[in-house]
């Protein structure tokens, strides 16, 4: 893997201090969803990014659904990190609408692609498994040149085969696979939901649970938004 790149590889933000400015509130911007828990997994994310860095204000918005909109609390000096795995047209012009700094999103960063490989292992995979990849659906190209980008990786990491899926496919491509021996699904989400029920029944040997709460994703929630800052100040200075 490669190094993951983390907030010492870059400026030091907090040169912010010295010019008088105070950091910029870290909108983390989620899907928005209706099942109980994954409302309750993304809260617990928040929590984990304040905890982490207890200076920094951190508030939660919901692209769709939910309670708080984005549009309702993103002001222009705010920093939005995406909670999203994949880019695409919520990213392209829904947050580019907002006036804020949009940092990058979530995806296929080596930490969490170690993350989803974890999940398996927890699941019970072996290491001999075929894996079916199961993300959130999109037309977008760009989400699908992220969600490749991530299949190659843990293919990479696992020495193993790769086939992806989304959730209304899983069960047709497990079945498929079925037919070369064990297939194990890493669930390429952020968190249990609609989405992650659609996998439950499908016939896999092992069924890994979605990314969740992790040292790994609050962290790179966190480069995401340092990275995001270095560029707002620079553009400022």
């Amino acid at each position: 893997m490669s190094k993951p790149q983390h907030v010492w590889d870059q400026p030091d933000i907090r040169d912010i201090d010295t010019a008088g400015m105070a950091s910029p509130t870290l909108v983390l911007a989620a899907y928005g969803t209706r099942p109980p828990a994954a409302r309750a997994t993304v809260d617990s994310i928040v929590m984990a990014v304040r905890r982490q860095r207890p200076a920094l204000p951190v508030r939660l918005a919901h692209l769709d659904l939910q309670s708080p909109r984005l549009d309702e609390v993103v002001g222009k000096s705010d920093v939005v990190v995406p909670l999203l795995l994949a880019r695409g047209q919520r990213i392209g012009v829904d947050l580019g609408r907002l006036g804020a700094t949009v940092a990058r999103h979530l995806g296929a960063d080596d930490r969490l692609v170690g993350l989803a490989s974890r999940r398996l292992d927890e699941a019970g995979a072996l290491p001999s498994d075929d894996i079916v990849m199961v993300c959130a659906g999109s037309r977008d190209p760009q989400a699908r040149l992220d969600i490749d980008s991530a299949a190659r990786k843990l293919a990479k990491l696992r020495h193993t085969r790769i086939t992806t899926a989304t959730t209304s496919t899983a069960h047709e491509v497990v079945e498929a696979q079925r037919r070369r021996g064990r297939v194990a699904v890493a669930s390429w989400l952020v968190a249990t939901g609609a989405a992650s029920d659609e996998v439950t029944g499908c016939r896999a040997d092992a069924i890994a649970a979605p990314l969740g709460l992790s040292v790994e994703l609050v962290d790179t929630v966190l480069d995401r938004y340092d990275e995001a800052l270095v560029q707002l100040v620079q553009r400022l200075a």
